[in-house]
């Protein structure tokens, strides 16, 4: 995620910062707007400002954001977007450039933030917006599942491999998920599921389904037409969203939802957080959240307190070669 600051007149900025009178309006969603919460206070004591607070669900963001800019209302000074949406904002010359501000007012560490940050945070060479929310997908996996010598036998006998923890690629997910799926592995008394992810529309859903397109579709190292590219054939501006390798993604997590929790696609990231932390499936794939709300099942009702084994996302054994044609 990454605060945006919208285009506005501004005349020019005194040396002591000084809101005494303005209010700053900002729009967040209630995953983040517990940051705006905990540094309004400050923020208002050293200024002499006031914080509105637009709190919207995160299906709401885009919506209002786009609202505003097409009125010109001027309604909202900041925002917190995922970055993949600048380049339509910044693009669209919808906000400002703070580069700048950076230099005038400085801001705590820049030169110690990492530089694929850094670049994410800027369109056209110029910085557009300021990080904040800097993390990744990773894959949870049920300990007491995976880490069972008896259902490690009985795996090997079905599928004729020792299965890796985390799971190396996604067919060693698919077959995890398929034989974790319906029945009660952990002993609670009740049935259980093979795999969870968040699939509703209008939530973060697209980035599950990246994770699988990134694997399928490119190979790692440095950005170039065949390394580290997903979407578009660099030369010709080809979209390659109908290419093999995406086909494949879609195809691989829409198989995966045959052994998932019924009410899948109504899951949000609160929805998949709460079932995961309430023992309903063996892996999971979600930032960093899910793992807090483990540790604290007064708060999250969490019944996988130390339970939870942690790793990086899967590979495949597979990408597509859109320039060659290829496997």
């Amino acid at each position: 995620m990454e605060y945006i600051e919208k285009v506005v007149e501004v005349e020019k900025a005194p040396e002591k910062v000084n809101f005494k009178g303005r209010t700053l309006t900002v729009l967040v969603n209630d995953t983040h707007v517990q940051v705006v919460d905990a540094w309004q206070p400050l923020w208002e004591r050293e200024t002499g400002g006031k914080i509105n607070v637009i709190l919207v669900p995160y299906a709401g963001i885009s919506d209002k954001l786009w609202l505003d800019f097409r009125t010109k209302t001027g309604t909202i000074d900041c925002a917190a977007i995922p970055s993949s949406w600048l380049g339509d904002i910044a693009g669209g010359g919808h906000v400002v450039e703070v580069d700048p501000l950076i230099e005038k007012w400085g801001y705590p560490d820049w030169d110690d933030t990492l530089p694929a940050i850094k670049v994410i945070t800027g369109w056209a060479g110029k910085t557009m917006s300021f990080p904040y929310d800097g993390d990744n997908h990773m894959t949870y996996y049920r300990k007491d599942a995976l880490e069972v010598p008896e259902y490690q036998q009985k795996f090997k006998a079905k599928y004729g491999y020792s299965y890796h923890m985390p799971p190396k690629d996604w067919d060693e997910v698919r077959d995890i998920a398929e034989f974790f799926n319906g029945w009660d592995w952990d002993k609670d008394g009740e049935i259980e599921y093979g795999v969870a992810f968040i699939a509703q529309q209008k939530t973060q859903a697209m980035w599950e389904v990246l994770n699988l397109i990134a694997q399928y579709s490119t190979e790692a190292g440095t950005p170039s037409n065949t390394r580290s590219n997903i979407f578009f054939n660099t030369d010709t501006m080809e979209p390659l969203c109908n290419t093999p390798g995406w086909i494949e993604a879609f195809r691989r997590i829409g198989e995966l939802t045959k052994w998932a929790p019924p009410g899948l696609l109504g899951y949000g990231y609160s929805e998949f957080r709460y079932a995961y932390v309430s023992g309903l499936a063996c892996l999971g794939f979600d930032w960093g959240d899910t793992g807090i709300m483990e540790q604290y099942p007064d708060v999250y009702g969490s019944k996988v307190k130390g339970k939870l084994g942690y790793g990086p996302l899967p590979g495949a054994k597979k990408y597509w070669d859109h320039v060659n044609k290829r496997w």
